[in-house]
């Protein structure tokens, strides 16, 4: 046994590059729902609630060739506190900033969520805007042509989704995951492997961090 433990070697990881993705918006715009209908596929509005614990998710793929393991960011109830900081933007590869195609506020906000990556990001991610709901199509608000053109102003991908119907939202996150790899002064894939076995530590001390501050802040209130 002895023998073999030596021939194994040390562990590596299953991927090319790990990239830490953030979803960021106003509350109720559907997050969550996007990041399970990903991850899992699933959609049961029942499961979930507005809450304040923020949650990190995994979920590998292939594009072109590479490997990568995304790092999924909610941060399902601390944006009605502002209570990301530039620890939760710290080393993120990419954002999607997201807002409901059936509620104008969520729209006007956008530019405000645009400006947190702007001013937290430790350096410059991809960025993707997306219409979420576009299966409430009678209840719509916000135009495809507005969304588009607020993407192009700010120099990000868009796109819009449904994350009851799964309309694009893999390929979300797999243009996404593309543009990273496109952008290699983004990453360095050496170092990303040597830390790859303790990424999920990593987030999981960060998300019970926050959790705890933010519960303190409900506390307060």
């Amino acid at each position: 046994m002895n023998d073999g433990a030596q021939r194994r070697g040390p562990a590596t990881p299953a991927y090319d590059i790990a990239a830490k993705i953030l979803l960021i918006g106003e509350a109720g715009v559907g997050k969550t729902h996007l990041i399970l209908r990903y991850v899992d596929n699933i959609f049961e509005p029942q499961l979930v609630k507005v809450t304040v614990q923020p949650d990190v998710k995994s979920k590998d793929l292939t594009v072109h060739d590479k490997k990568v393991r995304l790092r999924i960011w909610d941060t399902a109830g601390s944006e009605r506190f502002r209570a990301i900081n530039r620890s939760f933007f710290r080393n993120a590869l990419g954002v999607i900033v997201v807002y409901d195609v059936t509620d104008k506020n969520t729209f006007a906000k956008v530019k405000s969520w645009i400006e947190e990556v702007d001013v937290n990001c430790d350096k410059q991610p991809v960025v993707i805007l997306v219409g979420n709901k576009t299966d409430l199509a009678e209840q719509r608000k916000v135009s495809t042509q507005e969304g588009r053109e607020l993407a192009k102003r700010h120099k990000m991908m868009f796109m819009e989704a449904s994350a009851k119907t799964r309309e694009n939202v893999n390929d979300v996150f797999f243009e996404l995951s593309e543009k990273i790899l496109e952008n290699p002064e983004l990453y360095d894939s050496a170092s990303r492997r040597s830390q790859g076995v303790n990424l999920e530590h990593q987030d999981q001390n960060l998300v019970s961090w926050l959790t705890g501050t933010l519960s303190s802040m409900c506390n307060i209130l």
